[in-house]
């Protein structure tokens, strides 16, 4: 994680302390970080084994606070120090703290300074995956009362790609990001931030053996261009068949949104995922 200085990304040195010959360099991963109340970062000991001890501790923890895995949470605006101890040597982190911000505006912001391509709607961002997957995120609609950072991601069909998995932040939705599964009828899940549980469920399409024609559905509504179909679901099976599907899709996209999301000083706290930290994303497993 990278602090940030007139809304653009700093990369900082890390501090590296003498070793022992043969031994690996120990380094902390950001010696300054700048935060937002509400949001933080995650810091990263360098060079230790895995499964070694670390004492990480915050000079005042009523500014910012840090966890045993090195996590920052940012409470008041003010300066202190985060200090991680290994092998009787301490490593230290300037972290400043500032007011509260709104995330939405700061990362749709940071997609128009980095996008590397631009249409009517939006602004893009893309990266290819190998030869038959695609990562995007994008900025739509702006100046609309509908304004939306999308991240996609899909496989190649033809001469294009088809969506398989997206996130969607919205400056009206607290605590919780859109996401949806397929792309055969548009369909949308409000996911709580900590992926425990699905607050509503819109739509659904045909994936993984379930099949939609065999729910009820309630007249669809009509947006012009497609057609949205809406339904309670009450079956145990597709409930979980449909929460396996998504949560590994969700973390996969996630994890490929929030290379790009770090990297600009944003941070997934900041949307209210307390338990998303950067480490836990990059274990994700590409679906298959």
């Amino acid at each position: 994680m990278v602090g940030t200085k007139n809304g653009k990304a700093v990369f900082s040195e890390t501090v590296k302390a003498k070793t022992k010959q043969g031994e690996a360099v120990v380094s902390i991963s950001d010696t300054t970080a700048t935060v937002y109340v509400g949001g933080g970062c995650e810091l990263i000991l360098n060079g230790i084994p895995k499964g070694a001890k670390v004492t990480w501790k915050s000079a005042d923890t009523k500014i910012a606070s840090v966890d045993k895995s090195g996590v920052i949470t940012a409470k008041k605006k003010g300066n202190t120090t985060i200090t991680a101890t290994y092998d009787k040597k301490e490593y230290k982190c300037e972290v400043t703290v500032n007011p509260k911000r709104n995330a939405f505006d700061a990362l749709k912001t940071a997609v128009k300074e980095h996008c590397t391509s631009r249409s009517m709607y939006s602004y893009d961002i893309r990266q290819e995956l190998g030869n038959n997957y695609r990562f995007e995120i994008s900025f739509c609609n702006e100046g609309t009362n509908d304004e939306y950072v999308v991240c996609r991601y899909g496989h190649k069909s033809g001469n294009s790609y088809d969506i398989d998995f997206m996130v969607c932040f919205r400056p009206w939705l607290t605590n919780a990001i859109d996401a949806s599964i397929g792309t055969l009828y548009s369909p949308l899940y409000e996911l709580d931030p900590l992926l425990e549980e699905y607050s509503s469920i819109y739509s659904f399409c045909n994936k993984d053996g379930i099949d939609i024609r065999k729910l009820k559905m309630n007249d669809p509504i009509d947006f012009g261009t497609y057609k949205s179909y809406q339904t309670e679901i009450t079956d145990t099976k597709i409930i979980n068949s449909l929460n396996a599907i998504s949560t590994k899709y969700f973390y996969y996209t996630l994890s490929l949104a929030d290379n790009y999301i770090s990297d600009w000083g944003i941070s997934l706290k900041e949307f209210g995922f307390n338990k998303l930290t950067s480490s836990k994303l990059q274990k994700a497993v590409k679906p298959d």
